[in-house]
């Protein structure tokens, strides 16, 4: 299995990391040790976390106000989004529309 990220959920994840790091050193230190353990979460157990509606998924973080969104898709797991839980938490649902819809 492996994990693809979209362009947007990277970006989302890079400016999460430096958002942290002019935070203090001690979250920017935690931060991507954080978000590596909920990937790895998510690719060892992908079904472990409850569907959203049509086959996304979202796997909280614990430590960090922020969701991962992905879909399972054939053998490999799709990442949509990092979404923050307070700023437009559900923004990425438009980006799964179909192209011209």
């Amino acid at each position: 299995m492996i994990i693809h990220y979209e362009p947007t959920a990277e970006q989302e994840v890079a400016e999460a990391s430096l958002y942290y790091e002019n935070v203090s050193v001690g979250v920017a230190e935690h931060f991507p040790t954080s978000f590596d353990a909920a990937v790895e979460h998510i690719f060892v157990h992908p079904r472990a976390w409850p569907p959203l509606g049509d086959h996304q998924r979202r796997r909280l973080q614990t430590d960090f106000p922020h969701q991962i969104v992905y879909e399972i898709k054939a053998a490999d797991i799709r990442v949509y989004a990092f979404a923050h839980l307070s700023r437009r938490p559900n923004y990425w649902r438009k980006c799964l529309r179909p192209k011209g819809s």
